[in-house]
C-alpha cells in the first residue's frame, strides 16, 4: 500500500504545486480514506507536514529567481502566527462537523467566484488594483515589474489561511490562491509564488505547535520520511512541468476542479 500512497502523494504534490494551492487540498480526503488506522489529529499534522515541504521547496526556488518579495514572507509570520493559535483554541472547542461545514461553505463560495470571474467577468478588474499603486500600504510583489499588493489585505488573507490551516490541515491553499487573484487581480503565475510563501508561513507555525508528532517514530518511519520523499520528487517535476503549461486557464481550472473534490468529499463525510 505504501507504493501506491507514495504515488498517490508525488501526483498530487505535482497538482497542488501547478495551482498554487498545495496538496492539502486532497491529501486530507486521500488520507481519511486510506489511513483508516490513524487519527485524525495524526493525518492532519502529515498532511501539513507534506504540504509544508512542498511549499518550503518551491519558495526557496522562488527566492532565488527573485519572484517573490520577502517582505511577503514577513508579513505572512506577522499574521499567520496569532491566527495559528485562535485556529488550535477553535479547534479544541468546536465539533469537527462544525468546522468541516463552515469549510465547505466558505470553498463553495469561493468555488463559485472564480468560476464566474473565468465566464463572465474576464475584463473586470479588482476592487483593489484600481487604487493608488505607490500608497504606502502597498508592497511589490516581487523584483520582475511593479506591482504591488495591500499588504494589511495580504494579512487579513494570511490570518484566514492560517486558521483553515489549524483547523484542516489543508494549508489553507483552497482559500490563498483564490482570495489572491480575485482581490489583487493577479494572474496565476504572480499568485502561486505567494500563495507558496503564506502556505509554509502558516504550515511552520502549525507543525511547531504539534511537533510531539514526530515523537512517534513508527508513524514517522511509516509515513512521513517515505512520504516527504515523494513530495520532493514531485516538487522537480513541476518545477519543469509549470514551463510546458503556458495556459493559466487550465491551471485555474485546476485549482477548481481540486477545490469541488474538496467539497465532495467533506459533504460526503458530514452526511455520513
Amino acid at each position: 500500500m505504501i507504493f501506491l500512497l507514495f504515488f498517490a502523494v508525488a501526483t498530487i504534490s505535482i497538482l497542488g504545486s501547478l495551482s498554487g494551492v498545495g496538496g492539502g487540498v486532497l491529501f486530507i480526503p486521500l488520507f481519511m480514506l486510506v489511513l483508516k488506522d490513524q487519527s485524525n489529529e495524526n493525518i492532519k499534522f502529515l498532511s501539513t507536514w507534506l504540504v509544508l515541504i512542498g511549499a518550503l521547496i518551491n519558495v526557496l526556488i522562488e527566492l532565488a529567481r527573485k519572484s517573490v518579495n520577502p517582505l511577503v514572507i514577513l508579513v505572512g509570520c506577522c499574521f499567520s502566527l496569532p491566527a495559528i493559535f485562535l485556529g488550535n483554541f477553535i479547534n479544541s472547542k468546536m465539533d469537527q462537523i462544525v468546522s468541516q461545514i463552515i469549510i465547505v461553505i466558505f470553498l463553495s463560495i469561493v468555488c463559485i467566484v472564480l468560476i464566474s470571474q473565468d465566464l463572465f467577468l474576464k475584463n473586470k478588474k479588482s476592487f483593489e488594483c484600481n487604487k493608488n499603486n505607490r500608497s504606502k500600504f502597498k508592497i511589490r510583489i516581487n523584483n520582475f515589474n511593479d506591482k504591488r499588493i495591500n499588504w494589511i489585505f495580504l494579512g487579513m488573507i494570511s490570518f484566514i489561511g492560517g486558521i483553515i490551516t489549524s483547523l484542516t490541515g489543508m494549508g489553507g491553499g483552497p482559500i490563498l490562491m483564490p482570495a489572491l487573484i480575485l482581490i489583487f487581480s493577479l494572474s496565476m503565475k504572480e499568485a502561486a509564488p505567494i500563495s507558496h510563501s503564506l502556505i509554509m508561513v502558516s504550515s511552520t507555525f502549525s507543525i511547531a505547535t504539534n511537533y510531539e508528532k514526530f515523537k512517534d517514530s513508527e508513524f514517522a518511519m511509516k509515513y512521513i520520511l517515505p512520504l516527504s520523499f515523494a513530495v520532493g520528487i514531485a516538487m522537480f517535476i513541476s518545477f519543469f512541468a509549470k514551463k510546458i503549461i503556458k495556459n493559466e486557464r487550465y491551471i485555474k481550472w485546476l485549482l477548481i476542479i481540486l477545490m469541488i473534490f474538496s467539497i465532495m468529499k467533506m459533504l460526503f463525510d458530514i452526511l455520513s
